[in-house]
């Protein structure tokens, strides 16, 4: 019978009714396990009843198109459930390693404190090196120009809820990547979405008064997919 449980250095998994078809799952990536520079880090994916509900982007698709028609880099910081900073020079890009600061499991809800630093680092082009083999470099401040602070707690079975700190100069946008077929609006910042098996998602964001909310489309085979953007 798995569990919720901090799997140390990767992130963290919550989950309830496991084998069961009203199974919930969650998982957060929050530590120093990394493999590619996607800007995951604190980002999260969200299953429940045997279906994706908040999907990822940033890793499984090769391309896709917004409802402008637009050609989505998939390696952006928005094709990931999590938050994204802008604000810096074309040449620099947000890189963070994260940690699990506090981690609390029991029959009725877990809750976690994620810690991220915000780091601006430059990234160097690939250059052959002896042996034909290619490296990244970097570059950059040893100490970081903010901290993202995340406060997560899952009630079991199905209620989530997120509280963010921010501290820095940088402009920041929490990006959903919701798998729906269309959703209703209830309010600036309140959305009911329709996933798969016409589940009900609803999503509501306790904003900054000065934030906006961005809704789009992400279009990959076989389906479109549903996008929203809160700006502050």
């Amino acid at each position: 019978n798995l569990e919720s449980e901090h799997a140390e250095g990767l992130g963290l998994v919550m989950r309830h009714d496991f084998n069961r078809e009203e199974e919930v799952f969650c998982f957060f990536k929050c530590g120093e396990i990394y493999s590619h520079y996607h800007l995951d880090e604190g980002s999260f994916f969200l299953f429940a009843d045997g279906v994706p509900l908040l999907d990822e982007y940033g890793s499984q698709y090769s391309t896709g198109e917004n409802a402008k028609g637009e050609k989505i880099r998939v390696g952006a910081s928005s094709c990931h459930n999590g938050i994204s900073f802008s604000e810096h020079p074309e040449d620099r890009d947000i890189y963070n390693r994260g940690r699990v600061d506090t981690w609390r499991s029991l029959p009725n809800a877990d809750y976690a404190v994620l810690d991220i630093p915000v780091h601006l680092l430059h990234i160097s082009d690939a250059r052959l090196v002896p042996g034909n083999q290619w490296q990244w470099g970097f570059e950059g401040e040893d100490e970081p120009c903010g901290w993202w602070r995340r406060h997560v707690l899952f009630v079991k079975p199905y209620g989530f809820f997120f509280h963010d700190e921010l501290t820095g100069t940088l402009s920041s946008t929490l990006d959903l990547n919701i798998k729906a077929k269309d959703f209703e609006a209830e309010g600036p910042f309140s959305r009911v979405y329709r996933g798969i098996k016409d589940h009900r998602i609803a999503i509501h964001v306790n904003a900054p008064t000065t934030a906006v909310t961005e809704d789009d489309h992400f279009h990959v085979e076989p389906r479109r997919d549903i996008i929203a953007h809160v700006h502050s």
